[in-house]
């Protein structure tokens, strides 16, 4: 019997489509679906959404709720699901001290929902029904989440369209295209931040599909409105461009249908564009602290739940590992342990190369990512990857034994998951060992003596320590501060004798 692979988010399409690819499967073949963990998390996640959508059933796990199996019996649900509330309810009735922290405040309504769902999902046991309906809805959501997106790609076009076809028109002054370009470059030209951790640092609000498309409209039309900033002969040329004799403002607010979107949107709030503190050029790690100017508490199931995954595959398809970027006679001790973020170094520019000392950012941190019955893997981020990190990283709960933490080269812990599991974590011999390395790796120039002992044992062969020397000094031609303070330091006297 042949067997399909279920992926989380799956449609109803995407599902007919794998079964109908099988050979023989017109001839009274049957097909298995094997589900994976996060898959099956996923199905009954969406069940438990549609349960907390019903006013009845947040009775039930409300603060006043007796937590009674019998409750159940209420809601009009079939047998199956029922059975699995039912044996949930019971087994959390039987939890006195999280129902008494709950009643008394110190777990809050999401920690105790968190808390049901996870028993939940133990009892419900999914049955073909349950797939199908899960691939119906997932094509339901992703038709509503194409028309939200496409109408905001409209609502773009309608502003941005009249101001592009003025900027090419050869007729007009070049200095008055200019004056237009400056005005509305953010809106003409599109810029992408190569880093993974940007999603970490967004806050964001669910609002009703109403508010949404307000929200998004006044959005594009506050770009509209820079018009009243130029010239009136600017800005006549510019209307003259626009969308027929319909005010631009009903054209946008129109070009978002509210019956066919979500119910609740999400939107990201704008804070990427407000600039995060950079570290000063004096490298100390053990006075350093990471400065951010903005506030912010994303949930970040998201990134983290693709980082800390069984799976691979999203690790090695956006780090890459340190042996990218190293000279080819450059060893580095634990080398398949080290990665580094890929808007580190530019275009993976080799280290101590011309292209790497023109442009790469300053990194003091570490991001040690442990999972069971996996070897630890060590991230270098830039310090404004290390600031997404550190406000993200409380606000999401990654349990035991996985471990996500924020280190710099020093052993300080700046965040983690688990304070207490991450500060014995850089008590291992290999964390030191790493990020002695890192930090000549990044260009540090602050090495205790202790700091070049260490990072002595890892060059272990001279052949290996003189091509670390020669990277080393190529690094920090481009880092003036860093190369007076090279001189008669540690790190040199240790070179200067090998």
């Amino acid at each position: 019997m042949p067997n399909m692979n279920v992926e989380k988010e799956m449609t109803l399409l995407e599902a007919l489509q794998s079964i109908t690819r099988m050979r023989k499967i017109w001839q009274n073949q049957r097909v298995d679906f094997p589900l994976k963990d996060d898959v099956a998390s996923d199905v009954v996640l969406q069940i438990f959404d549609g349960l907390m959508q019903n006013p009845q059933f947040k009775k039930v796990l409300s603060k006043e709720s007796s937590f009674a199996p019998q409750l159940i019996d209420e809601l009009d649900l079939e047998p199956p699901l029922q059975m699995a509330l039912k044996q949930t309810l019971a087994e959390i009735g039987k939890n006195q001290s999280v129902i008494d922290r709950y009643r008394a405040a110190k777990m809050s309504p999401k920690e105790f929902q968190l808390a049901f769902l996870d028993c939940f999902i133990k009892h419900f046991k999914i049955d073909s029904d349950t797939l199908w309906r899960y691939f119906v809805a997932n094509l339901a959501n992703a038709k509503l989440d194409k028309h939200w997106e496409a109408g905001q790609h409209r609502m773009r076009e309608v502003v941005e369209s009249p101001i592009r076809k003025v900027l090419t028109d050869t007729t007009i002054a070049l200095n008055d295209r200019k004056k237009l370009f400056e005005k509305f470059q953010d809106l003409v030209v599109t810029t992408e931040v190569d880093s993974p951790f940007t999603d970490m640092a967004m806050t964001t609000e669910i609002l009703d599909g109403n508010e949404a498309i307000e929200k998004r409209a006044s959005h594009y039309l506050g770009f509209w409105n820079r018009l009243n900033q130029l010239s009136p002969q600017m800005v006549q040329k510019v209307q003259s461009h626009a969308y027929g004799a319909q005010p631009v403002e009903e054209i946008v607010r129109g070009c978002i249908d509210e019956a066919r979107i979500h119910e609740g949107i999400e939107l990201s709030q704008d804070v990427l564009g407000q600039e995060l503190e950079q570290e000063t050029e004096r490298e100390k790690e053990a006075q350093r602290q990471l400065e951010v100017q903005h506030e912010t508490g994303l949930p970040l199931h998201k990134y983290y739940d693709q980082l800390v995954n069984s799976n691979n595959e999203f690790f090695e398809k956006r780090f890459l590992p340190i042996s990218k970027v190293l000279p080819k006679d450059v060893k580095v001790h634990h080398e398949e342990n080290l990665f580094y973020s890929p808007n580190l170094f530019i275009d993976s520019a080799q280290l101590g190369s011309k292209d790497h000392g023109t442009y790469h950012l300053k990194a003091n941190c570490l991001l040690l990512i442990q999972e069971p019955n996996k070897p630890k893997r060590y991230l270098l981020v830039s310090n404004s990857d290390a600031a997404f990190i550190r406000k993200g990283l409380p606000t999401h709960t990654i349990r035991a034994p996985r471990l996500l933490a924020l280190c710099t080269f020093d052993g300080q812990v700046i965040a983690a998951s688990d304070i207490n599991e991450a500060k014995k974590a850089t008590k291992d011999p290999l964390f030191s060992q790493i990020a002695v390395q890192a930090k000549a790796l990044t260009g540090n120039a602050n090495f205790t003596m202790n700091d070049v002992k260490l990072l002595k044992t890892c060059l272990k062969e001279p052949q290996n320590a003189k091509a670390w020397q020669k990277m080393y000094e190529n690094i920090i031609k481009y880092k003036p501060s860093c190369a007076k303070r090279y001189i008669g330091s540690y790190l040199e006297r240790m070179f200067s004798t090998i």
